[in-house]
Parts: structure tokens; sequence; C-alpha cells
């Protein structure tokens, strides 16, 4: 590989930047017959950046090159002089990195378009010409990723290979062309499916991969088509009325026996009162209010019943349902179809429960 002779290069390039900042620091005499310069879009600068590039320039001055880059750099971050391209060019050339001064160079003709004289235009696509010429070639400076070979090997006609999701084309022309980095392979066909395999590949190299051998991957046929794979997973609307009303009369008739409990506790109370008012007897407050708890607890028993044979009701209309679910093979296979609704309504003179089913 050709290396770049520096030697002669940084002078020069101090040289050129104290050139081109006295250029930028002294502005040309006015004359009626030279013609009006185009305006340059670096015109408008600030002071940080002012101030940045004219430190680069002295640091440049006293050969103290990295420290110039940076402050270069750091002009180039705001509204930069148009020289400050330049000045980082002739720096990172002398610093010995021809590609960047490159970079530096091209940005300088690009961004100061019509205000760059001819003759400058010139020269500086003169030097890039010759650093190109010396090595800073666009395929050295800026490298196209690298890529692998990846050999994928199978003597089964019937499998076929996908390679990122994507199917790679028949096994055994020859190998493929990938990017570095991690990859993915899926072997598979008609009948079976193996599991993916994942890999890592660098620039430069080859990786091996064979198909199984054994037929012990995921039979194909053990797949559910598209739309039925959540067949088993999801619960169907009518499981799930069926498991609501079961909850819903379990739930009664936890209400039954805890009203049960609640009334048979004054039951007891009653029944203590009313021996107690034979045996001594009682005035005819205290008669009354016990004639009363005993009405209470009378109907309270009424509404105990009624909980506990809806209770009963709900629950075994729910752990029918259920039965009556067909399952997930028969529903796959379309051998059966079932519908129910089921109605119930509480209160008024009445209560009822309506069922209808088709199965």
């Amino acid at each position: 590989m050709r290396r770049f002779q520096l030697t002669r290069v940084i002078p020069v390039a101090v040289g050129v930047i104290v050139l081109a900042n006295a250029a930028y620091a002294a502005p040309p005499a006015a004359s009626s017959r030279s013609s009006p310069q185009r305006p340059s879009p670096q015109q408008v600068t600030d002071d940080t950046s002012t101030a940045a590039y004219e430190r680069g320039v002295a640091l440049a001055v006293e050969k103290r090159f990295l420290e110039a880059q940076a402050e270069f750099e750091r002009s180039l971050s705001g509204k930069p002089p148009l020289d400050a391209y330049f000045g980082l060019g002739q720096v990172e050339l002398a610093l010995g990195r021809p590609c960047s001064a490159v970079d530096a160079y091209s940005k300088y003709l690009e961004v100061g378009g019509g205000s760059v004289s001819d003759d400058k235009r010139r020269s500086v696509q003169a030097h890039i010409q010759q650093l190109r010429q010396a090595g800073a070639s666009e395929e050295l400076c800026r490298p196209a990723a690298q890529s692998a070979l990846l050999y994928l090997e199978c003597n089964d006609p019937e499998v076929s290979v996908q390679l990122d999701g994507q199917e790679s084309g028949p096994l055994g022309t020859g190998p493929l062309k990938v990017a570095a980095g991690e990859h993915q392979v899926e072997f598979v066909s008609e009948q079976y499916s193996w599991p993916a395999t994942r890999f890592e590949v660098s620039a430069g190299s080859a990786v091996h991969l064979s198909c199984p051998t054994s037929k012990q991957g995921v039979s194909a046929g053990s797949v559910s088509p598209p739309g039925e794979s959540g067949s088993d997973s999801k619960m169907s609307s009518g499981k799930i009325v069926a498991l609501s009303i079961t909850g819903a009369g379990l739930g009664v008739a936890v209400a039954a026996l805890s009203h049960f409990l609640w009334n048979h506790g004054r039951y007891q109370v009653w029944k203590e009162d009313h021996a107690l008012l034979l045996d001594e007897g009682g005035s005819a407050t205290a008669v009354a209010q016990h004639n009363d708890l005993e009405d209470s607890i009378d109907k309270a028993s009424k509404v105990t019943v009624g909980l506990a044979v809806a209770g009963g009701v709900l629950t075994g209309v729910g752990v029918t349902l259920l039965l009556l679910q067909p399952s997930s093979k028969s529903r796959a296979q379309g051998a059966s179809a079932f519908h129910s609704q089921v109605a119930v309504h509480v209160g008024g003179p009445s209560a009822g429960l309506s069922w209808e089913g088709v199965w």
C-alpha cells in the first residue's frame, strides 16, 4: 500500500492556511472594473464560529495540528467562514488523513458555490485529483460493506430453505452472499418443519449449514390451518356464557347460604324469647315485638328458599351448557354446530328461565 509523504505537505498546508487567513481578514479593495461577486451562502457567520476558525489558524501556524483540527471542527458546528472548510482539509492532510482532507476540500467547493473563483476551484479540484491518484480513492475511503458466503447443503429434494424469512431458491446451486451480521435459516418441507437456526457471520467468512437428516421435526399436519390455530387457546362465546351462568349460580347459592345462617340466628333468638314468654308471660309490647319477629323470620325463609332455587337452577344450566359445548376437534371438522340462548328474569309476580338450543 502506498504511503503519503507528509514532510513536504506540512509546510505547504501551513502556508496555505496563513494565506487563507490573510484573505479572510483583509477584504479586497473595491474596484469599478471588477464584476460583482455572487453571494456566498457562508457570508453570514457567527462570532463563535469565527473565533474558533481563527484559533485553528493560529494553532496550525504553530504546527499543533490536532488542536487546530478540533478548532476547525468546532467552527463548522455553527456558521463558519468558508475558509474553515479549506483549513480543515489542510490540517487533515498534515495529520496524514487524505480521505478526510478530500472530504473537507469537496465540502469547501460545495458550500462555496459561485463565491469560489474559477482559478481557486480548478486548483482545489486538481489537488483533490492528486490525492485520489496517490491512494485516497473512493473505494479506499468508502469501502463497500463486505459480504460473507453461506453454503446450504441438503440431500432431500423435498426440503426447501428460507433465509431471513425469504425463499433462498433451490439448494445446491452455489453459495449465497449474505451481509455480515446475524441471520436466520429455516428448513421446511411439505410434511415437516424444523426450528429455525440463528447464526452470525463476519465479513469475508464462510458458513456451512446442512438440513436436518431426521424426521423428528414438527409435522406439518399438526399445524392448524389459518383461522383455527386459536380455537383451543381462546374460549368460544358459548363457553364464556356457560361459565358466566355457572358463576352467577354459585354466587346466588352462596348468598342463599349466608341469608339462611343470618335468618337461622334470628330464629334461635325468637325461640328463646318464645319459651320465656310462655313460662313467665310478658307485656303487650313484648308480645307484639315477638310476633313481628316471627313474621319477619317467616318471610326471610321464603327469600332463602328462592335464592337457593335460583342458585341451583343457574348452576345446573351453566354446567349443562358446558357439557354441551362441542370439542375443538368437532369444531375443526364441522361435525357439529351449537347455538344457545338463555334468558333469566327474576322479580315481579313471577320468575322464569327460558333456554333455546340447536345442536
